[in-house]
Protein backbone atom coordinates (compact mmCIF):
# COMPACT_ATOMS: atom_id res chain seq x y z
CA UNK A 1 0.00 0.00 0.00
CA UNK A 2 1.50 3.33 -0.97
CA UNK A 3 2.02 6.17 1.49
CA UNK A 4 -0.77 8.34 0.02
CA UNK A 5 -3.35 5.57 0.40
CA UNK A 6 -2.25 4.83 3.98
CA UNK A 7 -2.49 8.50 4.94
CA UNK A 8 -5.86 8.83 3.20
CA UNK A 9 -7.28 5.85 5.05
CA UNK A 10 -5.90 7.09 8.38
CA UNK A 11 -7.43 10.52 7.75
CA UNK A 12 -10.80 8.99 6.93
CA UNK A 13 -10.67 6.73 9.99
CA UNK A 14 -10.00 9.66 12.31
CA UNK A 15 -12.72 11.82 10.78
CA UNK A 16 -15.16 8.91 10.60
CA UNK A 17 -14.75 8.12 14.29
CA UNK A 18 -15.42 11.72 15.14
CA UNK A 19 -18.62 11.88 13.10
CA UNK A 20 -19.94 8.32 12.82
CA UNK A 21 -23.06 9.04 14.87
CA UNK A 22 -24.52 10.90 11.90
CA UNK A 23 -23.29 8.38 9.33
CA UNK A 24 -26.69 7.78 7.75
CA UNK A 25 -27.02 11.41 6.70
CA UNK A 26 -23.42 11.62 5.57
CA UNK A 27 -23.20 8.44 3.55
CA UNK A 28 -21.58 10.19 0.61
CA UNK A 29 -19.82 12.95 2.52
CA UNK A 30 -16.43 11.23 2.53
CA UNK A 31 -16.56 10.64 -1.18
CA UNK A 32 -17.65 14.25 -1.74
CA UNK A 33 -14.87 15.53 0.50
CA UNK A 34 -12.23 13.58 -1.39
CA UNK A 35 -13.68 14.68 -4.73
CA UNK A 36 -13.60 18.30 -3.55
CA UNK A 37 -9.97 17.95 -2.50
CA UNK A 38 -9.13 16.45 -5.88
CA UNK A 39 -10.93 19.27 -7.72
CA UNK A 40 -9.34 21.98 -5.62
CA UNK A 41 -5.82 20.63 -5.53
CA UNK A 42 -5.67 18.66 -8.76
CA UNK A 43 -5.07 15.01 -9.36
CA UNK A 44 -7.37 12.05 -9.18
CA UNK A 45 -5.83 10.17 -6.30
CA UNK A 46 -8.36 11.52 -3.79
CA UNK A 47 -11.21 10.53 -6.09
CA UNK A 48 -9.76 7.04 -6.45
CA UNK A 49 -10.04 6.54 -2.68
CA UNK A 50 -13.64 7.79 -2.38
CA UNK A 51 -15.25 4.86 -4.18
CA UNK A 52 -13.69 2.16 -2.01
CA UNK A 53 -14.66 4.06 1.15
CA UNK A 54 -18.28 4.28 0.05
CA UNK A 55 -18.20 0.61 -0.97
CA UNK A 56 -16.81 -0.43 2.40
CA UNK A 57 -19.49 1.60 4.18
CA UNK A 58 -22.25 0.07 2.03
CA UNK A 59 -20.94 -3.49 2.59
CA UNK A 60 -20.74 -2.95 6.35
CA UNK A 61 -24.37 -1.81 6.46
CA UNK A 62 -25.52 -4.61 4.14
CA UNK A 63 -23.83 -7.14 6.41
CA UNK A 64 -25.72 -5.82 9.43
CA UNK A 65 -23.06 -3.60 10.96
CA UNK A 66 -25.07 -0.67 12.29
CA UNK A 67 -24.69 1.88 15.03
CA UNK A 68 -27.43 2.48 17.56
CA UNK A 69 -28.73 5.52 15.67
CA UNK A 70 -29.33 3.24 12.67
CA UNK A 71 -31.11 0.57 14.72
CA UNK A 72 -28.05 -1.55 15.43
CA UNK A 73 -26.04 -2.39 18.51
CA UNK A 74 -22.55 -1.20 17.56
CA UNK A 75 -20.83 1.81 19.02
CA UNK A 76 -19.10 4.14 16.58
CA UNK A 77 -15.64 2.69 17.18
CA UNK A 78 -16.73 -0.86 16.33
CA UNK A 79 -18.65 0.37 13.27
CA UNK A 80 -15.61 2.33 12.09
CA UNK A 81 -13.43 -0.75 12.52
CA UNK A 82 -15.96 -2.75 10.47
CA UNK A 83 -15.80 -0.22 7.63
CA UNK A 84 -11.99 -0.10 7.73
CA UNK A 85 -11.83 -3.91 7.66
CA UNK A 86 -13.78 -3.82 4.39
CA UNK A 87 -11.43 -1.37 2.65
Amino acid sequence: MDDFRQKSMAFVAIIWRAHATIAAQQKLTWQHLLNHLADRHGGGRCQSVGGPIKGAYDRALAEGCKTRDLGGELDTRVFTDAVIARL
